[in-house]
């Protein structure tokens, strides 16, 4: 499972990124990424397929090597995705699908380009004030052709942070049956985003295990926040 993430997640280009998952078995189906694409470019990604076990670890390993790949040479986030969705139809099985969030982030513009597909609204907060990016398209693997939708952009001033993650955070539950939720999650994260990255991570953890107790993990979470300074 952890070929899925980064082994170290290297902040650069002005980003300061850091990222934690939490399985509820052995393989799983959630990943993120950040890494430099080309010079003065960064891209992003979370992404969660659909169902579990080893069929879904499969085809999230294969999104992986095709996303880092269409990085490279495909600046076109829309294109890239109606690629990847070529890809996840070509492979999917028992009708599993991949939502996702892609981002390139140009650091000599400081413009972060965006495409949301079916993924749960990442948090963007500039100068203290929450967006969420919400969903602009189907999740990938659900229509043999991706619905069309034009990229957004957001230019970033100095710390700007960015919070992606799995519905597997908002759909922890505790012991007597509550499930943690969104709007507990974006409070969480409006309090407490001007903390370093890491101590942001850290604290969301906590709050999530203090929230389980011994109550089980029922789905996989991944969670990448990134500071744009």
């Amino acid at each position: 499972q952890r070929q899925l993430f980064p082994e170290e997640m290297i902040s650069g280009g002005g980003v300061e990124v850091d990222g934690f998952f939490r399985t509820h078995a052995e393989v799983g189906g959630d990943y993120y990424d950040f890494f430099q694409a080309h010079p003065h470019q960064y891209m992003f990604c979370m992404a969660d397929v659909s169902g579990k076990g080893v069929d879904a670890a499969f085809l999230m390993s294969n999104f992986q090597a095709n996303f880092r790949t269409l990085s490279v040479y495909e600046p076109d986030l829309q294109k890239m995705a109606e690629i990847l969705n070529d890809k996840v139809n070509s492979l999917a099985k028992d009708e599993k699908f991949i939502t996702c969030f892609i981002g390139r982030y140009h650091t000599a513009t400081r413009t972060l380009v965006y495409l949301n597909c079916g993924h749960n609204a990442p948090m963007l907060f500039v100068h203290g004030k929450m967006q969420l990016l919400s969903s602009m398209t189907v999740g990938l693997g659900m229509l043999d052709v991706l619905p069309p939708a034009t990229p957004k952009s957001a230019v970033l001033p100095s710390q700007s942070v960015l919070v992606c993650y799995t519905d597997g955070a908002t759909d922890l539950e505790s012991p007597n049956g509550i499930r943690f939720g969104e709007p507990a999650l974006q409070e969480l994260i409006q309090d407490n985003h001007t903390l370093t990255i890491k101590d942001l991570n850290a604290l969301v953890v906590r709050k999530l295990e203090q929230f389980r107790q011994d109550f089980p993990y029922k789905d996989d979470i991944a969670f990448l926040a990134c500071r744009f300074n």
